[in-house]
């Protein structure tokens, strides 16, 4: 193949020595923004002359989505200053609402009767009717006019002790003195015409916590396995290849775009007759349970998050379920404005290339248009309260959140990598090195960013954008979350090479892989290795081939890889149908598995959560893809182990499969199938076991 034009922006001595480290107990984010907001003076905080508070605001904080077993890191409440009055200097307190009979109103009352409190403890003033006990939030306090935020930032130690709980709620309550007659006005949840506010205008909430299992990657779900795939002993002189097994719906057909995995289920959506249904199964095993899901009417996008959080959506709304720890989906009552819910309506997400992204803790993000507003990234914590809407010039590719939880990406034709703080909604836009090419072209087709995290906490994030003749893909580098920058980095790009047109790229433990076409040889495309820091390529394997009028497996196709490293792919369309492996340094594992007809054209490869691997195209019949053995010719005793399925089937119904002899054994950690044909010789023996 010919090498591609490649141009370092940078380079580091310390490239050469330093490696990705699986990096744990890192934060992540939970953002949320009040379910209910109430001021006695229209968000202004403000005190008298007296030193007593006139102007007071309380916000309260419900939500069930923090992860089990994580560790608090840092908590931050942030609100948008609406007018810094005479920006004199402002002393704000935070407290948190304990106990007590009192209402709101009713404490605002009583705190505007006294100076304003600097204990850390406040009840009731003598002669109340009812009662109540504040506890002051210990927090470095930062008021900034020229950003118009201010910020209350508490360490673990002071936010544990006020002993309270996100699922259980509580209401924090602001004070100051100083500031002048005016004080401060802050944003709250609507405006003075009493209408919903933009949402990055909001107070927010923000949580960061640890937890053991903080993901490294961030990439299209499901094309990474945690487990191995390739099996391995002795088929006694057999060959091996793989068959499909067909995941049929019970009846009716596919509805959903893509499955969607959780737990070692299979979950999938079916259209009978128009009423719909979601259903979960084992791999490979009969359906477990169905629901019915036509009312109200939903859409065709099926995700999950890794917390059990899954959602339907299209047809103008959001459903949101939690999965329970026998598979199934129960429905999810959420306050996306403070009234609970179980659909929230959201418009612009019917067609299949705006699929949202949905981060660990069940937070979703994603790409809407409209006539009106045009192209609008949105982001929504697991709640689906509303943190943010973003325009940008589109058309976009989807949206991805970056393994730290801080930053989303998304590629746009107009203004190349625009990267938005997850938290608040800024924006950043680094344009594309062909970037007015990009802008001028009648068409383009955009992947999806991904990004890994390095061991310093940068995130790169890989940029694949194609023209109708050309490609290029750029890493970029977010310095903004490097370790101890706080935001304060760049975003700049590390590297770039171009060619005909790039694939989806794919992250590995420890490579990144990409598909490549040259505009030499339209018909044959090439498995990269890349150089995980600069983006250059390190090596490719053997060709593969493509039609040259549907170039699926550049644009549409994907890559997957199992636990070990090795990458897979199939080149499936009309004409062709390999499913193909390469090792981690690209050398085939296996000759190409010819699939046509097994699998319907413009499959995508899936990994579930068992490790088995799928092949499916939307609105199809998922195919679990499994090692297979035709035992032809045996001559001495067969050991194969499956790291899931395994299938061994024999010669003919007079030819036992497992001739005489010991040590025969068959082993799978989830299911062995055995036949046609197959047969045991007598005072043979065969040892079949599941490991699971």
């Amino acid at each position: 193949m010919n090498k591609p034009r490649f141009k370092l922006l940078w380079v580091k001595v310390a490239l050469a020595i330093v490696a990705l480290t699986a990096v744990r107990g890192e934060a992540q984010v939970l953002t949320l923004v009040p379910i209910r907001v109430e001021s006695n003076e229209a968000m202004t905080i403000s005190a008298n002359a007296d030193g007593k508070p006139q102007g007071l605001v309380a916000l309260t904080f419900k939500s069930d989505a923090m992860p089990a077993e994580v560790a608090i890191a840092k908590v931050e409440l942030m609100m948008n200053i609406r007018d810094e009055g005479t920006k004199v200097r402002q002393t704000i307190n935070v407290y948190v609402r304990k106990t007590g009979t009192c209402n709101v109103e009713e404490i605002f009352q009583d705190l505007r009767k006294r100076a304003f409190p600097t204990a850390d403890e406040v009840k009731g003033s003598d002669g109340q009717l009812c009662t109540y006990t504040l506890s002051r939030l210990l927090a470095t306090p930062r008021i900034d006019d020229d950003a118009m935020r201010a910020t209350w930032q508490a360490e673990p130690p002071n936010w544990k002790k006020l002993g309270v709980k996100l699922n259980d709620g509580f209401t924090l309550i602001l004070g100051g003195q100083g500031g002048g007659p005016m004080g401060r006005k802050f944003y709250g949840g609507l405006d003075d015409a009493q209408t919903k506010l933009q949402p990055q205008r909001r107070p927010r909430l923000i949580v960061e916590y640890t937890s053991s299992d903080q993901p490294t990657v961030a990439q299209p779900a499901s094309v990474q396995s945690g487990k191995g795939f390739l099996p391995s002993g002795e088929p006694g002189g057999a060959p091996g290849s793989y068959r499909t097994v067909a995941l049929n719906p019970p009846q009716g057909q596919a509805w959903s775009y893509a499955p969607a995995f959780y737990n070692g289920f299979v979950y999938l959506m079916s259209d009978v007759g128009g009423k719909k249904y979601l259903s979960w199964r084992r791999p490979l095993g009969a359906i477990v349970g169905q629901i019915d899901i036509s009312s109200p009417s939903p859409g065709q996008h099926l995700l999950v998050s890794r917390s059990g959080h899954l959602y339907i959506v299209g047809d103008g709304k959001i459903i949101p379920y939690r999965i329970g720890s026998d598979g199934r989906p129960e429905r999810r009552t959420v306050s996306p404005e403070g009234a609970p819910t179980d659909v929230v309506p959201v418009t612009g997400l019917n067609a299949a290339q705006d699929a949202p992204t949905v981060g660990a803790d069940g937070s979703m993000f994603y790409v809407t248009k409209s006539v009106e507003k045009g192209y609008t990234v949105v982001g929504r914590n697991p709640d689906m309260q509303e943190l943010w809407s973003v325009s940008v010039e589109g058309p976009t590719s989807r949206a991805m959140l970056g393994p730290s939880g801080r930053y989303v990406y998304v590629t746009t034709k107009g203004e190349g990598l625009v990267t938005i703080d997850a938290r608040t909604g800024k924006k950043f836009v680094n344009p594309l090195p062909n970037a007015q090419a990009l802008k001028v072209a009648q068409s383009a087709y955009l992947q999806t960013p991904v990004a890994f995290k390095a061991s310093d906490g940068t995130e790169k994030v890989y940029v694949a954008a194609d023209l109708v003749d050309s490609g290029v893909l750029t890493l970029f580098n977010n310095n903004k979350t490097k370790n101890g920058a706080n935001g304060n980095g760049t975003i700049e790009i590390g590297g770039e090479q171009t060619a005909l047109m790039f694939g989806q790229p794919l992250v590995t433990t420890g490579s990144v892989y990409i598909v490549r076409v040259d505009s030499t040889n339209k018909n044959s495309a090439y498995v990269e290795q890349l150089d995980r820091w600069t983006g250059a390529e390190t090596k490719a394997g053997p060709p593969l081939m493509i039609a040259t009028d549907n170039p699926y497996l550049a644009k549409g196709g994907n890559l997957a890889t199992d636990k070990d490293g090795n990458v897979f792919a199939w080149n499936g369309n009309s004409q062709l149908g390999d499913l193909t492996a390469f090792s981690p340094s690209l050398n085939p594992l296996f000759p190409p598995v010819n699939l046509s007809g097994q699998l319907e054209p413009n499959s995508n490869l899936f990994f579930g959560t068992d490790g088995t691997l799928y092949a499916g195209a939307q609105k199809s019949v998922l195919q679990a893809i499994v090692p297979y053995y035709s035992l032809v010719g045996v001559t001495s005793p067969v050991t194969i182990t499956s790291p899931t399925h395994l299938w061994v089937a024999g010669v003919d119904e007079s030819t036992p499969a497992i001739l005489k002899g010991m040590g025969n054994a068959l082993t799978a950690a989830e299911s062995v199938m055995l036949g046609p044909n197959f047969g045991v010789e007598k005072n043979a023996t065969l040892t079949v076991t599941i490991s699971k």
